[in-house]
C-alpha cells in the first residue's frame, strides 16, 4: 500500500485525505495545533467547489445543510443598486460554517491517521519523500511516497519547491463575524461597494449569517476591540449593513491581513511532494475561489492518485492545476485594483458606474468559466 503524508488539517489537507484514502493510500495528516479545529467564519461555496465535493463523494452531505440561494447582486454603500440578482441556476452559492465543512471533511477523513502537536521543520522531495517533524518535544522523521502541502499560505512545503517566493499584502485587513439571522437579511449572498472598502452578507447553515468587512489599513494593525473597529468601518454603509455588523456575534469577531501569493511558481511539486490549496495558490478573496480552488485540488489529486506512477501522478496535477489557479490569482488581483484599491469617492462613483452599466447576464457568462469546472478522467 501506497504512503501519503498530508501537512495541514484544514479544509484542503481532510479533503486531500479523503481522496487519497479512497484511492487505497495510506495516508497520515499532520497537523501543527494541539486539538483538530477549525478557526472562521463563513464559506460561500460556489458550483465549482461542490462539484469538487462530488467527486470526493461529499456533496450531499454539505447540500444537506448549507444555505443555497442565488447571490441578490451588488450595491454601493448607501444602498443603490449596482446589478440584480443573478440568474442562472450554476450561480447559486452554498453558505456554510466552516466549521460545520471542516466536521463533515474531518469525519469523512476518519480512515487517515491524523496527528496533531506535529511540528513540520523540513521537507526533503524524493521517491520516497521525508518530512523532518517535532512531535511531543521529540524530533523524529517520516517518510512517504507523497508528501501534500495542505500548510496554507506561510507553508513550509513550499520551501522544499521555491523558498524566495515572498507573499505579498495587499493593503487591506479584513473582519469577518457570524450572527444570527434577522427578518431582513437578504436570501442570498448580496455585496456593497464602498470607497476602498467592502462588505458582504452570506446566509449559512442554522440560521446564521456570515459578514464580512474589508477595508484598506496598514499591515498588522490590530484593535482591542475588532468588533468594535469593524462596525466603526462601516458607519458610511447603509442600514443593513450597520444592523448585521453591530449584531452580537455568535463568537468573536476575526480580522485577517488579506494577503496573497504572487503568480511566481513555476512549478506545484517537486519529487514526492505537490502544493495544495494556499500553500500553492493563495489568491485575494475577491473572486470567492479560495475553498473551492482548495477542494479542486483535493479532488484532482484524489482521481489522479489511481494512476501507477507517482512521477506521472505528480506531473499531471501540475498540468491541470496551475494554469487555472494562476488564472485565478491574478483576476482576484484585477478585481482587487479596480476595487478596493479605488479609494477616491469620484473615482469610486465612476466604478460603480461601470459596474452598474453591465449586465447581470453578461457578468454571470463571464464567470462561467469560472463555475464550469470538472474533475479529470482516471
Amino acid at each position: 500500500m501506497r504512503e501519503a503524508i498530508v501537512v495541514g488539517a484544514g479544509i484542503g489537507g481532510l479533503a486531500a485525505a479523503k481522496g487519497l484514502v479512497d484511492a487505497g493510500w495510506r495516508v497520515t495528516v499532520l497537523e501543527e495545533d494541539a486539538a483538530l479545529r477549525e478557526v472562521g467564519a463563513g464559506i460561500g461555496l460556489s458550483a465549482n467547489g461542490l462539484v469538487a465535493l462530488d467527486a470526493l463523494d461529499l456533496g450531499d452531505a454539505v447540500r444537506a445543510v448549507a444555505v443555497a440561494a442565488l447571490p441578490q447582486g451588488t450595491r454601493t454603500a448607501q444602498g443603490t443598486r449596482l446589478q440584480g440578482p443573478a440568474e442562472f441556476a450554476s450561480s447559486a452559492v452554498h453558505g456554510i460554517h466552516r466549521t460545520t465543512l471542516h466536521r463533515i471533511l474531518a469525519d469523512a477523513a476518519r480512515d487517515a491517521e491524523i496527528v496533531t502537536g506535529a511540528h513540520v521543520v523540513r521537507v526533503h522531495p524524493g521517491s520516497r519523500a521525508r518530512v523532518t517533524t517535532v512531535e511531543g518535544g521529540e524530533q523524529r522523521e517520516r517518510v512517504a511516497d507523497l508528501v501534500v502541502g495542505a500548510d496554507g499560505i506561510d507553508s513550509l512545503v513550499r520551501a522544499a519547491i521555491r523558498t524566495d517566493l515572498p507573499v505579498d499584502y495587499s493593503g487591506s485587513t479584513c473582519w469577518r463575524g457570524v450572527v444570527a439571522r434577522r427578518p431582513d437579511s437578504p436570501a442570498g449572498f448580496l455585496q456593497w461597494f464602498g470607497a476602498g472598502s467592502e462588505v458582504g452578507l452570506v446566509p449559512i447553515d442554522g440560521d446564521r449569517v456570515y459578514w464580512y468587512v474589508a477595508a484598506r489599513a496598514r499591515m498588522g494593525r490590530t484593535a482591542r476591540d475588532e468588533h468594535a473597529a469593524a462596525t466603526d468601518a462601516v458607519r458610511g454603509f447603509e442600514e443593513l449593513v450597520r444592523a448585521h455588523v453591530a449584531a452580537e456575534p455568535e463568537t468573536p469577531v476575526l480580522r485577517h491581513d488579506m494577503r496573497y501569493l504572487p503568480t511566481g511558481l513555476r512549478t506545484f511539486v517537486a519529487p514526492g511532494v505537490a502544493l495544495l490549496g494556499d500553500a500553492a495558490h493563495a489568491m485575494l478573496p475577491t473572486m470567492g475561489q479560495g475553498a473551492a480552488s482548495a477542494l479542486e485540488d483535493a479532488a484532482t489529486l484524489g482521481v489522479l492518485a489511481a494512476r501507477d506512477d507517482v512521477d506521472d501522478l505528480l506531473g499531471a496535477y501540475d498540468r491541470l492545476r496551475r494554469p487555472r489557479t494562476q488564472r485565478l490569482q491574478q483576476l482576484s488581483h484585477r478585481l482587487y485594483r479596480s476595487g478596493m484599491e479605488v479609494r477616491n469617492p469620484v473615482l469610486a462613483a465612476a466604478r460603480n458606474g461601470v459596474i452598474h452599466l453591465a449586465p447581470t447576464l453578461l457578468a454571470e457568462i463571464a464567470a462561467d468559466w469560472m463555475l464550469r469546472w470538472s474533475p479529470p478522467r482516471r
